[in-house]
């Protein structure tokens, strides 16, 4: 349920800003400009009626690596009648290729990418082996068995930690006194601000990574929380995870 005045709704829904600063548009296009990857390779197995599904899944940044993870599953399984894929590519995910690699038009290739697509997966390369069984599937029970083999690989992929989430993101590094980086360290942790490392030498210096429409905010506490003691300098902006 949505709280607040006809007039707050009204400044919301024409696309001015809220008491963020951010309008809807914005927040809209910020939660849309999100994607995950994955960041390792990760295999499963699944049978259905005796034929057996191999299904690899790798991080991908080109079409050309894309197409030599294709050909290096098929060398490996060599004697295996089908290799279909799906692939998405692209910060937009606006790159999109899939193969039914000779089954059935639609039972493969497509059930693949939308299990990707459904993930909001991007950089993503889905290859399913299929050793066939020597039982006839039908359309329905191989668009089935491709959408389980690919949801599987998914699961197992989320289960190890390999799926990260990005987002437009700015990276910050912090100078601080040693007499206030332990209460600060404190509070990063309690608002479960990632930290991408910390360096004790004259001084600490702390660097984190925050969402891009939240640093203003989080830089302004920092200086407040130390008293100004802390420095607070941009880096990197850009798609991380945070």
């Amino acid at each position: 349920m949505t709280i607040g005045s006809r007039k707050e709704r009204s400044v919301r829904e024409n696309g001015e800003s809220d008491e963020t600063g951010e309008s809807v548009m914005e927040q809209e296009k910020r939660e849309q400009d999100a994607y995950s990857i994955l960041s390792d390779h990760v295999n499963a197995e699944l049978t259905e009626k005796k034929s057996v599904f191999l299904t690899d899944a790798y991080p991908v940044h080109s079409e050309e690596e894309a197409a030599e993870k294709i050909q290096e599953v098929s060398r490996k399984y060599y004697d295996a009648r089908h290799h279909c894929f799906a692939y998405v590519l692209g910060d937009h995910k606006e790159i999109v290729r899939q193969s039914d690699n000779k089954e059935p038009a639609g039972t493969a290739g497509r059930p693949i990418l939308s299990v990707i697509q459904g993930e909001n997966l991007t950089y993503v390369l889905i290859v399913v082996t299929r050793y066939f069984g020597g039982i006839l599937l039908g359309t329905g029970g191989l668009v089935r068995a491709y959408t389980g083999s690919a949801k599987a690989v998914l699961h197992l992929a989320k289960e190890e930690g390999k799926i990260l989430t990005l987002r437009h993101a700015q990276k910050l590094r912090i100078h601080l006194p040693y007499a206030q980086a332990e209460s600060l360290q404190y509070d990063l942790a309690q608002k479960k601000i990632r930290v991408l490392e910390t360096v004790y030498e004259a001084e600490v210096t702390i660097h984190i990574c925050v969402p891009a429409e939240e640093a203003k905010g989080v830089i302004l506490e920092i200086t407040q929380k130390t008293s100004g003691a802390a420095q607070v300098v941009r880096e990197e902006e850009g798609f991380f995870a945070v």
